[in-house]
Order: structure tokens, then C-alpha cells, then sequence
């Protein structure tokens, strides 16, 4: 071998300068297109698919390990135990419903903030970080289960980052951010600010991403942030029906996506559509969005809260008076206090349909702009009338599985989670240690 070595021609060294000059070029076009597709990841989730289309949508949050880290620094805000010094309301107690996988989290109401949202999560300079990592996970995934699998009984993998991005809306007349979850009722709560049909007219637009940490470490010290949060349960059977509910009723389509599949690896639903289009209304990306977690963009870096309110998505007319009372208290001097919206007259989407109505459905209908949809009606095994069935016996896996994938929102928001169908809760709830006034303290995210 020495001697093959020794034997092989040498290049010149114009040539050599050549070949490292090829290849710094074409390292430099890929990092370019990859820049160019995280810069573009909002756009994939905006707009309708087309059969000529499976955009590799960007994803990303942090990593797995770093997630109960993040709810455990989290009590110290009292996001998770619901203490005094948060200024917040634990109702895990008050009024829960019957069936505990819709119970309201224990974060209500007003909450001490520890500091802005973590900027790797959401600001443009970490785009491509996040933009590659998930695009690893992914791949990584089909290596290992193939396109389209039969569901498995072992738990998913979490996402390692958040995809695309937290989205942070803001009105700078009134100096409020809304930190906007999907399947929240996120986009009911837009229209309260709206200027049209009962609203208030503060109208929300997205803060802008490219803003240094500097300036949105100020914005988020000197305005008043706040979110809707939801049973992660709950919210988990709304994702899945909702993306069923964009893909067109065709046999071979609902074949790819089942309740089975989603708890089995939940971003399966978007690698349906990268590699079956034709059988999705909206493009890949447009999944993902629906799959960020709640925890991971409501915290900051050190794992505390990043909102001062937190309001409950399944009873939105009921809370917008305290929401906006609270932000008529903190508006700036000179600015006129905001008009409460009636709810009765403020549009709402996405509002599912009685369990009756539902079950008696075979297809489904899903518009964007100005086009109308037959999609996918849920399965026969699917139609279920209480939340709890999701998760019970007809899909023994599922349970176990979510567990695992939504543990940081399951810690932060319910304080832990649901060992079994009957509802018995985690013995650890509660538990957590190393608490601190500020919520500051504790192990950093990464």
C-alpha cells in the first residue's frame, strides 16, 4: 500500500488550487440553497400543493433531552406548579371535565415573565440550523421505517427543533405580542384584533425574524406577551383530524394517514405529502407548522415563562375580557383603551363538528381562498365521541406514544402525563425541584 502511495502521481499545484476552488464552490451553492429553502419554509406552508410538487419543508426544535430540562426550569416561573410567585392560577382542580384528556391546563391567567423567547427558536439567524436539523430528523426516520409503515408499538422520536419557526405577532401601538400556537384557536384570537366583524381593530402582524436579540430581548421586556394554550390531548386529536381534513378523498390517499400512523411518528403526515402531493391540499410544510410544540415557544432560553397572560383556547369568549383588561391596564399613556370584542360576532374557524353530525359524514370539505375541497372524512375506527377513545384500548399505542413525543408540553401545561386511559395521572406531578423566584435558574436548554 506504502507503495502504492508513493507511486500515485502528484498534482500540480495549479490543479490542486483548481480542485479546492471547484469544491469551495459548489460547498458554497448548497449552503446557499439550503439558506434559500429555510428563508422560504413559511411559503411552503401558505399555499395549496400541486401534483408536481413535495417541497422538503424546514423543521426543527430542540434537542429530546433538553425537554423535560425546559419544563423543569419552567416550575420555577410557576408555569408548572401553579405557585404564588407566578402571579398565575392553578385550576387543574376547578370544574375538570369528566373526560380528564380535555381537562384546561394549569397555566391560566396572569403569569410573571421571565424574559423573551428563545431567539434560536424564532429569529432568522438560526433558520438554517433548525432548517438542517429537521431535515436530518426526517431522513433519518425513513432510513429506519421506510415510506409509509405500518404503525409501530415503539415511541416516536421528539423533534429536535422547531419548524419553522415560533410565530410571534405583534401591535406596536399597544405594545403586545401574541405568541401564536396552531390549534389553539390561535387564529379566532387574530380576529379579535381585527377591524372587521366585532373586532377590536389592533390589528397583529408577524414581528419580523431578522430583528437582532438585542432589539426583541427589548420588545419582549417592554411590551405585554400573551398566548393560548391547549390540552395537549386535545390538541393533538385536533391536529390530526384537521390534517386529514386537507387531503383530498381518494382511496389511495386515505391509505397513507391513519390515527395509528400519526401517534406512531406524528410527521409522517408530512412525508405523506412529499411523497403523494397529489393527496394533500397544502404542502408539506403546512403540516409541521401544525406540529410545533406549545412549550418550546412560550419559554425562554433558561426554560421560563415568556408571557405575562395565558388564556384557554376551549373557552375563548370567556376569557377575553380579562385578556383585554389586562391589556388596557398595561397600554402606554396617550393611547385609547381598547374596545372587549364580541365574541358572538367575531368569526371563528376550524370549529369541529358535533361528534353526531361528524359520525354520519363520509367525506369532508377544506377551503383555501377561493377553491373548495372533498377530503377525507375520519375512518370508521376513528369516530369517536369522547377524547378518552383515542387513547384507550381500540388504539393501545397511542397513549404511550404521544406521552413520549409531547412530554415538554405535557410537563409545562398539564404537569405531567396521563399513565392510562381511566385518567390516572403521573405520581410525579408536582415534583419538580429547583425552583427560584425568577425562573431563570436552573440548566440552560442546550
Amino acid at each position: 500500500m506504502t507503495a502504492y502511495l508513493e507511486a500515485r502521481p502528484r498534482p500540480k499545484p495549479l490543479r490542486a488550487v483548481a480542485l479546492l476552488a471547484a469544491a469551495m464552490a459548489v460547498a458554497f451553492a448548497v449552503a446557499v440553497w439550503r439558506g434559500s429553502m429555510a428563508s422560504q419554509s413559511l411559503q411552503l406552508i401558505d399555499s395549496p400543493s400541486t401534483a408536481d410538487e413535495a417541497p422538503r419543508a424546514a423543521v426543527q426544535q430542540r434537542s429530546s433531552q433538553q425537554e423535560p430540562a425546559r419544563a423543569e426550569a419552567s416550575s420555577s416561573s410557576g408555569g408548572i406548579d401553579g405557585s404564588s410567585s407566578s402571579g398565575g392560577t392553578d385550576r387543574s382542580s376547578e370544574g375538570s371535565p369528566a373526560d380528564p384528556f380535555a381537562a384546561p391546563t394549569r397555566l391560566h391567567g396572569p403569569q410573571r415573565k421571565a424574559g423573551p423567547l428563545d431567539p434560536r427558536e424564532w429569529l432568522q439567524p438560526y433558520a438554517l440550523e433548525r432548517h438542517t436539523e429537521y431535515m436530518d430528523y426526517l431522513e433519518g426516520w425513513e432510513q429506519a421505517h421506510g415510506q409509509n409503515p405500518q404503525p409501530a408499538g415503539e415511541l416516536p422520536q421528539q423533534q429536535p427543533v422547531t419548524f419553522p419557526t415560533c410565530q410571534v405577532w405583534v401591535n406596536h401601538q399597544y405594545r403586545i405580542l401574541f405568541l401564536r400556537h396552531a390549534k389553539t384557536g390561535s387564529t379566532s384570537v387574530l380576529n379579535w384584533f381585527g377591524c372587521e366583524q366585532g373586532g377590536s381593530c389592533a390589528p397583529l402582524r408577524r414581528l419580523d425574524p431578522s430583528i437582532s436579540a438585542a432589539k426583541a430581548e427589548r420588545i419582549f421586556s417592554d411590551y405585554f406577551v400573551f398566548t393560548s394554550v391547549r390540552n395537549p390531548y386535545t390538541r393533538a386529536v385536533s391536529q390530526y383530524k384537521h390534517m386529514r381534513r386537507t387531503m383530498p378523498a381518494r382511496p389511495e390517499c386515505a391509505q397513507l394517514t391513519s390515527w395509528e400512523k400519526f401517534c406512531a411518528f406524528p410527521p409522517s403526515m408530512g412525508l405523506a405529502c412529499r411523497h403523494h402531493p397529489q393527496c394533500c391540499v397544502m404542502k408539506e410544510g403546512y403540516v409541521y407548522i401544525h406540529l410545533v410544540g406549545q412549550a418550546r415557544c412560550m419559554t425562554t432560553a433558561k426554560g421560563g415563562l415568556a408571557v405575562d397572560y395565558v388564556i384557554w383556547a376551549d373557552r375563548l369568549d370567556e376569557e377575553i375580557g380579562g385578556l383585554f383588561a389586562a391589556i388596557n391596564q398595561r397600554r402606554p399613556p396617550g393611547v385609547p383603551e381598547l374596545p372587549v370584542p364580541r365574541p358572538e360576532e367575531v368569526p371563528k374557524f376550524n370549529v369541529a363538528a358535533r361528534c353526531e353530525e361528524e359520525s354520519r359524514r363520509q367525506t369532508e370539505s377544506y377551503s383555501w381562498g377561493d377553491q373548495t375541497y372533498v377530503t377525507l372524512a375520519p375512518a370508521e375506527s376513528e369516530r369517536h365521541c369522547e377524547l378518552r377513545e383515542y387513547f384507550g384500548p381500540k388504539h393501545p399505542q397511542c397513549l404511550a406514544q404521544l406521552n413520549h413525543f409531547m412530554q415538554a408540553d405535557l410537563r409545562l401545561l398539564m404537569g405531567g402525563p396521563i399513565l392510562n386511559s381511566s385518567g390516572s395521572s403521573s405520581a410525579a406531578v408536582g415534583s419538580l425541584a429547583g425552583s427560584s423566584s425568577s425562573g431563570e435558574e436552573g440548566m440552560d436548554r442546550r
